[in-house]
């Protein structure tokens, strides 16, 4: 990983019953765009950011929720010259930040590799 990515929580192993990460998570400020995977044509796309990830999930801050259990796609923005990458993802849970909009948890349905992880991380 790169040495700017700072590690939000080292790994883990079930410690309390509300805590069950299992995988080093890595601060993020990446912005990002969300939608449910089977929206239509004209749905929009909502803005929001990354604000943590890890290979097998990501943390969200929206303006608006998506309900728990729903299956999104997220669009990282691309500020290097690389492919664009769209991950899905299942919404684990959605709750009110504290500084307005929605922060939500969500696991990735397929984890991502080490280089896709580098990518995001260094995409800063």
């Amino acid at each position: 990983m790169p040495e700017l990515a700072q590690a939000v929580c080292a790994e883990e192993f079930q410690t309390q019953d509300d805590e069950r990460r299992l995988r080093v998570r890595y601060a993020s400020d990446l912005p990002a765009l969300c939608q449910r995977t089977d929206a239509e044509v004209h749905d929009i796309w909502l803005r929001g950011k990354i604000s943590n990830v890890s290979v097998s999930g990501v943390r969200l801050l929206l303006n608006r929720p998506f309900m728990a259990n729903s299956l999104i796609v997220i669009e990282p923005f691309q500020t290097k010259n690389i492919p664009p990458r769209v991950f899905e993802a299942r919404v684990v849970y959605a709750g009110k930040h504290e500084n307005g909009g929605w922060i939500m948890g969500c696991e990735f349905t397929e984890q991502l590799t080490q280089d896709e992880m580098q990518s995001l991380l260094e995409n800063k």
